[in-house]
């Protein structure tokens, strides 16, 4: 049975925000979301629990689209000692369309779904995490790596968001308990300004001089092992990972420090 979820943004946090001049940083510790419907990070939306016929509404991801495979891993990410299938999916006009094409067509968006596995090496037929839409547009902007950091499995989106000299860098670390929900583990959030001669008026402390170097320390740790699952950025394309061809996270995000606007 489908229904259509309100999207709510109820969090239970030890939430930490502050500004400084016109810019905007926000950052977290481990917190675990309540009430979960639709989950969001320190600035944007993460995804939602999925569960039998429960997406995010009746039409979800649209009456006459076509499921496309991406790519598929595995990895513990309900914490729970068994592994989870990992799968990253499109959505077409055809059955057959080439992945290419879906990832370049922004009416339907690419997602990764999280399938708890079970104690007989089978998975569960239905999404246990379902992430937001991706898709290459400012709005679709994003990234989700699927990273280990002290042993133990999350999956990483990203938002690093430019326009008109201004832009917003986050990061939300998470994983899927079994019985609490989505965790997350870590988030990370910033508003700055691309140019202080375009942008003087903000505060010196909010240029991106500044503050990446903060988020790249932030980063770090889930990077350094990590896969690019699927990366939709308005300035430096697509990159995705699929059968024989596994990217690292480093691999945009090295991109992304090196910016010079």
């Amino acid at each position: 049975m489908k229904h259509k979820l309100m999207m709510t943004m109820i969090v239970s946090a030890l939430f930490c925000g502050c500004f400084t001049g016109c810019g905007k940083v926000a950052e977290t510790e481990k917190y675990i979301v309540e009430n979960q419907e639709y989950v969001y990070s320190t600035y944007g939306d993460t995804g939602q629990l999925g569960e039998d016929g429960n997406y995010y509404n009746s039409d979800y991801p649209g009456k006459d689209a076509y499921e496309v495979p991406i790519f598929e891993t595995t990895a513990d990410l309900t914490h729970d000692g068994i592994a989870d299938l990992v799968s990253v999916v499109g959505y077409g006009s055809e059955p057959d369309e080439a992945v290419d094409d879906v990832i370049s067509n922004s009416s339907y968006g690419c997602y990764v779904k999280v399938y708890r596995g079970t104690k007989d090496g089978e998975y569960e037929s239905h999404p246990r995490f379902i992430s937001r839409n991706f898709h290459l547009s400012h709005a679709g902007n994003g990234t989700i790596c699927l990273s280990k950091k002290d042993g133990l499995d999350y999956l990483l989106i990203s938002m690093t968001y430019e326009m008109q000299g201004t832009a917003q860098y986050d990061f939300a670390a998470f994983y899927v308990d079994d019985e609490k929900g989505i965790v997350i583990e870590d988030t990370y959030g910033v508003e700055f300004a691309v140019d202080k001669d375009e942008h003087q008026d903000w505060n010196e402390c909010t240029h991106r001089e500044d503050v990446v170097p903060l988020l790249k320390e932030k980063m770090t740790p889930y990077l350094d092992d990590s896969t690019l699952l699927l990366s939709l950025d308005i300035d430096n394309g697509a990159l995705y990972s699929c059968d024989g061809k596994t990217l690292e996270g480093n691999d945009f995000f090295d991109q992304i420090w090196e910016r010079n606007y």
